[in-house]
């Protein structure tokens, strides 16, 4: 037993020695910054890229900004976006106004997948060397993105800077399109398209999406009649949504000749065959929009989405509830758009009640489509029991103006100015809902006492006055009725 004791604490001071002598080794490999830096880019060269990333991350202190930067770009291939803010978070502040970082960043934060433009004008503060054309054309997209006072600020900045310098680069020409369009400035838009000489398929792409974000449709359809090269999927798939937002004579002529003259090697896109779905679909082509159906072999949630709201829309819920159990049986995850098209489904049929067992997996949206189902289905009961029913830290304003209109539109007023005491944030919408509840019941001097009192911290609101007028308006004509046909 003594001879075992003395091996096993032998082994045990043997693993202590070799595991020091290893720590100390690895220690001594990188122990000149140079050659640590020379082993992170030797990893990145052989695409060895979680290596080279978990290395500078250890051994931030000792990297380069040149390394560091790398180290960011190698996050960005991986995906790792934790990763990648984690080393940005670490490095010190002075490091941070490097020009290889800040590229590396404006890269990063522009790549990231949940998109961070606010990130990408901070960063612009902090720049302290001339942007070239892809860093423009990022910060000409993150402006776009935020679209506020200050990326329009920040946004026609950039814009003048560039017309001096780049004026014939058209990839940054088609940049400053697209931001313009987000701003909802079509006619700086326009003039910068109209200035371009070589225009090329991205530059009428970016006009007619632009066009159909500020709801132009028939001028997205006029350019694309001016088109006179090959059309590519993304183009076609401008096009077709556009013609399904108009759904008139002139867009389903469009549409349709476009789908007949549509070459098959476009054929094979899922993204382009559901758009064609949901446009034949808005026409009212329930037949035509299955048959396109049959052509993808690899149905997605989009290609069922779009199938469920054409039937949602052509009065065929049937149809859709079926599609429900297509997607089941598939074993393909639901989101919130498919249950909500489930629940307008029910609604339209008159088992709202049944898409309560039907969804078990319940987030905001569809609590929020669950409790104006059960409204325009006259069930305020129901629908006040499930805002009830709903966690608080899932009510929303959308939440609120659901349940206030099903008890409107019931007559509730006691339960109606309960839950409306109850909201501690009232914005306009959820005044104007108040207001119009108790205009519905001709409580007219309540209502002006409402509008008087959110006036005195606001401004005056239209709508709110619309709500009370028009009922107004229906008292009186009902006690001229009554006086006319009394007399």
């Amino acid at each position: 037993m003594l001879r075992l004791k003395t091996i096993f604490n032998s082994t045990y001071q043997f693993q202590r020695l070799f595991s020091l002598y290893k720590t100390n080794n690895e220690k001594n490999s990188i122990s000149s910054a140079a050659q640590l830096n020379s082993t992170i880019k030797t990893l990145i060269d052989t695409k060895q890229f979680k290596q080279a990333v978990d290395l500078c991350y250890q051994n931030l202190e000792k990297c380069t900004n040149y390394t560091i930067s790398i180290a960011i770009n190698a996050c960005n291939i991986l995906n790792d976006y934790q990763r990648g803010i984690d080393i940005k978070e670490k490095n010190p502040s002075n490091a941070l106004k490097n020009s290889y970082i800040q590229t590396s960043l404006i890269r990063f934060y522009s790549l990231i997948s949940n998109n961070m433009p606010e990130k990408v004008l901070d960063l612009l503060d902090e720049m302290t060397f001339k942007l070239d054309k892809f860093i423009l054309a990022v910060l000409l997209n993150a402006c776009g993105e935020v679209a506020n006072d200050r990326g329009m600020k920040i946004g026609r900045k950039l814009l003048d800077d560039m017309l001096n310098n780049y004026q014939n680069d058209i990839v940054l020409l088609n940049s400053a399109i697209d931001m313009l369009m987000k701003f909802g400035d079509v006619q700086g838009a326009e003039r910068i398209f109209d200035s371009i000489k070589k225009k090329d398929i991205v530059t009428y792409g970016a006009m007619m999406k632009g066009y159909i974000r500020n709801e132009m449709y028939e001028k997205s359809l006029d350019l694309f009649e001016q088109i006179n090269f090959n059309v590519d999927d993304v183009t076609y798939i401008i096009v077709i949504n556009a013609c399904a937002q108009l759904a008139n004579d002139r867009a389903i002529k469009i549409g349709k000749k476009l789908l007949h003259e549509m070459p098959n090697i476009h054929r094979n896109n899922n993204v382009l065959l559901t758009s064609a779905i949901n446009m034949l679909m808005k026409f009212g082509e329930v037949e035509n929009a299955e048959r396109f159906v049959k052509l993808i072999r690899n149905k997605n949630i989009m290609t069922y989405g779009a199938l469920m709201n054409g039937y949602d829309i052509n009065g065929e819920p049937w149809k859709c509830l079926k599609i429900l159990q297509e997607i089941k049986q598939k074993n393909i995850v639901l989101n919130e758009i498919i249950w909500n098209l489930v629940i307008g489904s029910c609604s339209q049929i008159g088992m709202i009640r049944q898409a309560e067992y039907i969804i078990y997996d319940r987030g905001t949206v569809t609590y929020n489509a669950m409790i104006n189902g059960f409204g325009l289905n006259g069930m305020d009961s129901e629908a006040i029991e499930l805002y009830r029913e709903m966690p608080n830290n899932l009510h929303n304003e959308i939440s609120h103006i659901c349940v206030l209109n099903a008890c409107s539109y019931s007559g509730l007023l006691h339960q109606t100015q309960n839950i409306f005491n109850e909201i501690n944030l009232k914005r306009e919408k959820i005044v104007t809902v108040m207001v119009d509840c108790l205009s519905r019941l001709f409580l007219f001097d309540e209502a002006l006492n409402m509008v008087d009192e959110y006036e005195k911290k606001n401004s005056p609101h239209f709508v709110m006055y619309s709500k009370f007028f028009c009922h107004n308006i229906i008292l009186m004509h009902c006690l001229f009725m009554y006086l006319l046909f009394s007399s």
